[in-house]
Parts: C-alpha cells; sequence; structure tokens
C-alpha cells in the first residue's frame, strides 16, 4: 500500500458549540455556508466534502475526546458509502491529544503503508508534554509520517501544545466555517507536497538499506537549496555543471585509489526542492562541501566581475568601431588579465589543498598526478561557472 490520510477529529464537548466568528470574515452571516453551525457540524460536513475531492487513496478517520476510536479505515469510496459513521458523531467529553496520536502509532493496520499523513482538527486544550511524547513516538515509528493540524478558536495554550505535535507539518487555525474549509484544503494540499517530497527520501532510504545488505557503495542524497525549479534551463546550466564537477572530483580519487569508477546518478526529482540521488561519491559530495562550495561563496563576487569582464571584451572585439582610445583598452585588457591570474591562482590554491584530502601520503607522482590535479581543476571550474547550493540529506531510520 502507498499512502494514507488519517484525520484525528475532535469529538468533545466543547465542539458542540458554535464558532467565535458567528459572522464569518466578511460580517455576513448569509454568504458564508454553515456560517451558523456548531464546530462539530461543520467539521463533518467538510470532512465529507474533502474526502470525496480525494484521488483513489484510503483514509482513516479517529475520533477521539478522553480516549480515541478508530471509525474507519479504507478507500475513499467505502467511506462516501458509509457517510452516517462520520455525520452521527456527537460531542462530549474531555480531550486528549495524545491519546488520538497514540492510537495511530499503536494500530498495526498503518503498518503496511509507504506514508501517512495525519491531519488533527481539534479546539480543545491538551496536556502539552503528554502530546508532544505522542507525537514523537509517532514519527519514531514512522519517519516519513506528517502531522498538520488545524486549531479551532485558539488559544495561546492551545497553539502551543498544536505547534509541538505538528511534527513535518503546519499549523492552521480556524474561528469561522469559510476559514476551517479553507484550512481542510490546505492542509491536504501540504499533506500531497510533503509525499512527493517523502518520494525521493524513501527512495534514498531503501538503496541506503539495500547497499548496507550487498555491502555496495552507499547512496547520497542532495536536496537544492537556492530554489531552482527544474527545467531545462536549469538541468544545463546548474544541476550539469555541479555532476561534472562531482564526477571530476570523483574520477580524481580513482586515480589516487586506483580503482573503476563506481559512481551512478539514481534519480533527480523535482519534488520542491530538487533532489538528486547518486550512488557511490558520499566522500567527494563532502570534499566539495568542505573545500570547494566555500571556497566558491568566498569568491563569488570576483568571479562574477570576472564574467562581466569578458562579456565586455567579448562585445568590444565585435564591434567593428571602438570608441575606447589605444592606451583605455590596453588598460582594461591588464585588468582583465590580473583578475584572471588571480582567479586562477586562486583555484590552483584550492585544488592543491582538495589534493592533499585526495593523496595524503603523496602515493601519486608524475602523469597520474597531473591527471588527478587537472580532473579536479576542471571540477572547480565547473563549480565556478555555477551558484546551485545545496546540502546532504540524512537518512531517516526507525526508531
Amino acid at each position: 500500500m502507498s499512502a494514507i490520510w488519517i484525520v484525528l477529529l475532535d469529538t468533545s464537548s466543547s465542539m458542540d458549540e458554535g464558532f467565535s466568528a458567528q459572522s464569518g470574515t466578511g460580517g455576513n452571516a448569509i454568504s458564508e455556508t454553515g456560517a451558523w453551525a456548531k464546530k462539530l457540524d461543520a467539521a463533518k460536513e467538510i470532512l465529507l466534502r474533502q474526502v470525496s475531492s480525494l484521488r483513489a487513496q484510503d483514509v482513516a478517520v479517529i475520533q477521539f475526546t478522553d480516549s480515541a476510536q478508530n471509525i474507519f479505515q479504507g478507500d475513499r469510496d467505502a467511506l462516501l458509502k458509509r457517510t452516517g459513521l462520520i455525520s452521527g458523531l456527537e460531542a462530549s467529553g474531555g480531550t486528549s491529544i495524545a491519546a488520538a496520536l497514540d492510537s495511530v502509532t499503536s494500530d498495526s493496520g498503518f503498518e503496511g503503508y509507504r506514508s501517512l499523513s495525519v491531519l488533527l482538527l481539534t479546539d480543545g486544550q491538551s496536556d502539552k508534554d503528554e502530546a508532544t511524547r505522542a507525537a514523537n513516538d509517532l514519527i519514531a515509528k514512522y519517519p516519513f509520517a506528517r502531522i498538520d493540524s488545524i486549531i479551532i478558536d485558539e488559544t495561546d495554550d492551545g497553539r502551543a501544545v498544536v505547534d509541538a505535535v505538528s511534527m513535518n507539518g503546519t499549523v492552521r487555525n480556524a474561528t469561522s466555517t469559510v476559514q476551517l474549509g479553507n484550512a481542510f484544503s490546505g492542509a491536504r494540499a501540504s499533506g500531497l507536497r510533503g509525499e512527493l517530497q517523502n518520494m525521493a527520501l524513501a527512495r534514498f532510504t531503501a538503496q541506503a538499506e539495500l547497499s548496507r545488505l550487498q555491502e555496495s557503495p552507499p547512496p547520497t542524497l542532495l536536496r537544492v537549496t537556492t530554489g531552482e525549479l527544474l527545467n531545462a534551463e536549469t538541468l544545463r546550466d546548474s544541476v550539469v555543471p555541479t555532476l561534472l564537477a562531482f564526477e571530476n572530483v570523483e574520477g580524481a580519487r580513482n586515480i589516487a585509489r586506483g580503482r573503476e569508477p563506481r559512481a551512478t546518478i539514481s534519480s533527480i526529482s523535482q519534488d520542491a526542492p530538487i533532489a538528486i540521488n547518486l550512488t557511490g561519491i558520499k566522500e567527494t559530495v563532502q570534499l566539495i562541501l568542505e573545500y570547494a562550495i566555500p571556497w566558491r561563496r568566498q569568491h563569488a563576487e570576483r568571479l562574477s566581475e570576472l564574467e562581466i569582464r569578458k562579456r565586455e571584451c567579448e562585445i568590444e572585439k565585435a564591434e567593428q568601431e571602438n570608441t575606447l582610445h589605444g592606451f583605455e583598452r590596453e588598460r582594461r585588457q591588464l585588468d582583465l588579465a590580473k583578475l584572471q591570474f588571480e582567479v586562477a591562482r586562486s583555484k590552483w590554491e584550492l585544488a592543491e589543498r582538495m589534493m592533499k584530502e585526495i593523496d595524503p601520503d603523496h602515493q601519486l607522482r608524475g602523469e597520474a598526478r597531473e591527471e588527478a590535479l587537472r580532473r579536479v581543476l576542471a571540477g572547480i571550474d565547473q563549480l565556478a561557472n555555477t551558484r546551485l547550493e545545496f546540502e546532504v540529506v540524512r537518512e531517516r531510520l526507525p526508531g
């Protein structure tokens, strides 16, 4: 089974009351359908409406007061045929968010799902420490799960509780029926985006486990942090140069270790942000993050200036009539040559530092060292031509 949407629905006594903003944000009760309904009535109606718009996916509804009860688990169509399970719910009792979350963790029926998206809907107070403990237990058992929350008529204490339990998720407030409907839709959209992001992470975790069993090179998952969207231009100008840099530096490491290349690209996905799954270059990525990326940040202004001056010189050469006097042209060319020399010297110094990590015992000599150094310099050049920033994603393990 792939994914399930689990709704934790507060049916405590306070849910039998009306919203604090009875007239809605616009001040017109007539324009807000169901504005005068009780909180639980509105929640039941909007929940069923949201379920009807789901794609083919399983859903579970757990009602909770002082205790919790799973009243439905199955596919969307089955629930829509038994709407009375939801519409017949009545409000009574107190509120225990911990009991609701614990019911998910302890229910073996959820263990077969790849992804759990939990939505907590509540208006009441609950013990923060117990609720936080229960949320931590749930995420420990299901590392890819997320908990989104909707709090109706929030208070400071109530907000503190839902903020604490909404792990990997979001918190939304609702003071009217319209806001509750928007919050339901927003939470569901966030859950779907989370499922997409988890696909790359789930693949990475499975690959990591497989590499341990087979004693093969471990995978490395990179998450792009500079906000690029995956398209042809980004692939050409940012992703490909970065991957070529990895390949060149890894090539230098292979020369030093006397082994054949083992690096592969498992996947590149636009799961907002871009995720790049690689195999066999974990040490190379760390080397680049430790040396090359800080160097690029430090010299970003100088690299940009160099590119601008190169373009200016190219434009001047292309012009049939150059308005600059001979002395001025020579001065600008000298400035460009000086800047090029400074950048080249800085790249060379960086390459030498990286070579000390690649070949700490100075085993490489002659042509082998020259080839390894050439590859490192090529990798530095490729990284200098892109501003793509990334981080290494840590593997999520249960427990």
